[in-house]
């Protein structure tokens, strides 16, 4: 199930398009290590159709039909070694929710800087089977859009952005404030 975004327009795709074209340009464009080779070369491409064209739902089949994910990661097992731990089914949908939405959020930043506004605030964009206690303590908060954008500028990508914010399955985004 597709996060739904509020305020997802023309506007806010042209935004989130030129974001994601800087961060490749400028060699930001961060790269999720479970994408294998066919995955790296083609995901920047795939992103940005999905940024004009489509959601993070078609994101995710065109991840899974494509084959794009590595079928096995190596994690730190508790004694401090390494071990091949397979990647869960959810990655796709991961993967997909937290890129498209990190540059709807950075596209709605923009709009809302553009109109002269100055805050978005946090909802809940898609439902979750157990809501972490800190991403309900998060929803209704008004946000600078600034400081969100610069924060989601200087972010490597997997990590929650100002809290929990756009953690991996928060389920949380932003939206114009009422």
């Amino acid at each position: 199930m597709a996060i739904n975004y509020e305020n997802l327009d023309n506007v806010v795709r042209a935004f989130m398009y030129q974001e994601l074209k800087n961060d490749i340009a400028s060699s930001m464009f961060f790269i999720n290590p479970r994408l294998n080779g066919k995955g790296v070369l083609c995901w920047p491409e795939l992103l940005g159709e999905a940024v004009m064209h489509h959601d993070d739902e078609w994101l995710t089949h065109e991840i899974r039909q494509q084959g794009l994910l590595n079928a096995t990661e190596q994690r730190r097992t508790p004694s401090g070694g390494m071990s091949n731990a397979r990647i869960p089914d959810s990655a796709a949908d991961t993967l997909a929710e937290s890129d498209f939405n990190r540059y709807y959020v950075r596209g709605l930043c923009l709009q809302v800087m553009a109109e002269g506004q100055r805050d978005v605030e946090v909802y809940r964009g898609k439902a979750v089977k157990e809501p972490r206690a800190e991403s309900l303590l998060m929803i209704g908060k008004r946000l600078q859009a600034e400081q969100l954008l610069e924060a989601l500028r200087h972010s490597s990508g997997h990590e929650a952005v100002l809290g929990v914010l756009l953690g991996p399955n928060s389920g949380l985004s932003v939206k114009k404030t009422s």
